[in-house]
């Protein structure tokens, strides 16, 4: 299955206007060096119930099961992104993005698959780069003073019983 979403990222730094690009990218790109998701205080909290999260798991699903015949389209995250930094202030899709986070956190630190779990990790706290230079950091930081105080290390969260 390739899971895609397009990112609309409006930049620039002029005042007379804005350039503004769309682009479609996988969902390993989203989660990647390449962006660095920050939720504006403006913006409202996570908000998703039940519902809508199982909804999101439901498509997920039906497109693993009809395999790499056609992309999954994970929706659009509008961004505001100055070209050539990873910063990008999310202004749509931060519903989405945070419960694929969340759902990523939770397959890492239920998994028993050490490969696994280290690039399940990669993919919800950037490791940092000595070269580029990058420090560890959550990919997605939050509203509010909790969430600027950064990325808690991995649990380990007990497996759920299968039934």
């Amino acid at each position: 299955m390739t899971t895609r979403s397009t990112v609309w990222a409006i930049s620039g730094h002029r005042v007379s206007g804005l350039d503004m690009e769309a682009q479609e990218v996988s969902l390993h790109k989203v989660f990647s060096s390449d962006y660095d998701f920050r939720i504006p205080d403006y913006q409202r909290p996570y908000a998703w119930e039940t519902e809508q999260a199982t909804q999101l798991l439901i498509d997920l699903e039906e497109a693993l099961e009809r395999g790499n015949d056609e992309p999954y389209f994970l929706g659009s995250i509008v961004l505001v992104k100055a070209n050539r930094n990873a910063h990008a202030d999310v202004i749509d899709g931060q519903q989405r993005l945070t419960t694929l986070t969340i759902l990523l956190a939770l397959l890492r630190d239920l998994t028993e698959d050490p490969e696994l779990r280290s690039d399940l990790n990669k993919l919800v706290i950037e490791p940092g780069n000595k070269v580029r230079p990058l420090g560890p950091r959550p990919r997605r930081t939050g509203r509010g003073p909790r969430a600027r105080g950064g990325a808690r290390p991995p649990s380990r969260a007990r497996a759920l019983p299968r039934s």
